[in-house]
Formats: structure tokens, C-alpha cells, sequence
């Protein structure tokens, strides 16, 4: 429901202007009584000040979530009296200190109550890792004291910490190629020939979950989840006609201000003989 400013189009007299503290859907109409109008009758277009296409269609929750929750993102609603379920996100916007979350579907009841969070895609698979290793950058800030005469360390804090992962594929399917040109959406034609086709440097940030996994038939076997990270191009893409086509990434793992207890994630160790999954 939203309530509505009416007025008269090119009215001939201020009493043309009038209020209706009338609510209607968003895709409802208003009918018009003859006094309404005015002294001058009936004979007037009306304009709406707002369509009504976000009432009833938003979600507000505490501090600022913007940077998580944006346009086609979607998030679920729990814990609520009637408004369990997911939800695809329209646009969020900062307000006073909170996180309004417009969605496309219509919110149905109006108690404000439950949790929102957000859905993370499933992760894709992008296939062989011909070589991978990670980087911990981090700056100590070492502090010094001379209580006893000589200037001696006595404290060493992490001051910044950047942590990075360098793969170098082989498998230069589409999703690939796609991520490493900042492609846009991939859209598929019907053939014959069939193809798939997408707007190359688009997209120019590549952010998400990523899992990183060593796997070996005799050596110690992890899997390491980040919850946040930047996945970018590196280099160069080799075409070679005598061996397989190789390209590299960085995957910059960034803190997860969201996950206080892992913010740049967990890394679980297998051992050996477990035969993780792949």
C-alpha cells in the first residue's frame, strides 16, 4: 500500500490542488469524485507523485551492509512471522545508519522481526591447478625500549597483512575465459553452430567465496575456504598449438568483517589416505 500526492494538470485556480490521504497496491488505480477536483469539475488529468513500486518491498536492517548486499544479490529471511523465505535484491542504500533492502517480491507482513542474511552462490569449479602457491605479506610494526640503557625490542605487532594466491590453469573452457577477460554474462546461441558468447572487460571486479584444495594419492591433503576474496587475471594468455594453453590468476583473500572467529577463513587439514573430495 502507499499513499499518494494528487493534483490537477494545468489547473485554472489553487482549489484545483488537493491531498487524498487515500492508500491503494502499487498497481491499483484511484477513482476521482466530481468535488474532488475542485470548483472547476471534473474535466482534469491527475499525476501521481510515486508509481508504488517499493512499497511494501523493503527490508531494513542494522549498520552498513551495502558492500555485501547489492542489486541481484539475493538474501532469506528467517526467523520472521510471515516473511520467511528468499528474496532477490533490487538495491540496498545506506539510511541513517542502516542497511535498506529493496526487493523485487512483495513483502507480505508487516512485523518487523527475524534475520536477513545473504546467499552465497555454490562455487564453480574452474578446473586443473598446473601450479599454485600462496603468499602471506604480512608488516610486523616492532616497538623498542631503553629502560635499562640499551635500546632493545621488546614487542613485534602485525601492522598489515595482505594475503594472495597465484594459479596457473590449463583449461581454458568458457567460465574461464570469461573470468579471466572480466566478461560479462554468458549467453548461448543455438547452433548449428552452437555457441556461447559474452562482453569481454565488463566486469571489471570479481569478488566472492573461493576454495582452494591440495589433493594428492600419497601426500597430506587440505582445503582451505575463504569467505572473501577478489579473483583477478594475471599475465598472459598463451596460445601454444604444441601444448596445452596456460593463464594465471591472483586471488587476493580479503577479511571478512562479517565472520569475526575466521575472517579470512578456515583451512581444513586431511592428512593423508582420505581421499577428499576434488
Amino acid at each position: 500500500m502507499a499513499q499518494y500526492d494528487i493534483w490537477a494538470v494545468n489547473p485554472t485556480s489553487d482549489d484545483d490542488y488537493f491531498h487524498t490521504s487515500a492508500t491503494i497496491a502499487a498497481s491499483g488505480s484511484i477513482a476521482l469524485l466530481a468535488n474532488d477536483v475542485g470548483q472547476y469539475g471534473t474535466g482534469y488529468k491527475v499525476s501521481i507523485t510515486s508509481d508504488g513500486a517499493d512499497a511494501n518491498k523493503t527490508f531494513t536492517i542494522a549498520g552498513d551492509k551495502t558492500a555485501l548486499i547489492g542489486a541481484g544479490s539475493k538474501i532469506t529471511v528467517s526467523g520472521s512471522t510471515g516473511n520467511d523465505g528468499d528474496y532477490k535484491v533490487v538495491s540496498s542504500t545506506l539510511t541513517g545508519g542502516d542497511t535498506v533492502i529493496t526487493v523485487a517480491e512483495t513483502i507480505a507482513d508487516a512485523t518487523v522481526d527475524g534475520s536477513v542474511a545473504r546467499i552465497r552462490k555454490p562455487y564453480l569449479y574452474l578446473g586443473n591447478v598446473v601450479t599454485g602457491s600462496f603468499t602471506s605479506d604480512i608488516t610486523f610494526l616492532d616497538h623498542f625500549t631503553a629502560k635499562s640503557g640499551s635500546r632493545v625490542k621488546d614487542r613485534s605487532v602485525v601492522q598489515e597483512i595482505a594475503i594472495s594466491v597465484n594459479i596457473t590453469m590449463d583449461e581454458p573452457d568458457v567460465q574461464n575465459m570469461n573470468f579471466f577477460m572480466l566478461g560479462g554474462d554468458i549467453t548461448t546461441t543455438a547452433g548449428p553452430p552452437s555457441k556461447k558468447t559474452f562482453a569481454p572487460y565488463t566486469v571489471l571486479e570479481r569478488n566472492g567465496g573461493a576454495k582452494i584444495g591440495g589433493v594428492s594419492d600419497t601426500g597430506n591433503e587440505w582445503i582451505w575456504t575463504c569467505t572473501k576474496s577478489t579473483l583477478k587475471p594475471d599475465g598472459e594468455f598463451s596460445f601454444n598449438d604444441q601444448d596445452w594453453s596456460q593463464f594465471s590468476f591472483i586471488l587476493d583473500v580479503l577479511q571478512d568483517e562479517d565472520n569475526v572467529n575466521e575472517p579470512f577463513g578456515s583451512l581444513s587439514h586431511y592428512g593423508t589416505d582420505q581421499d577428499i573430495e576434488k
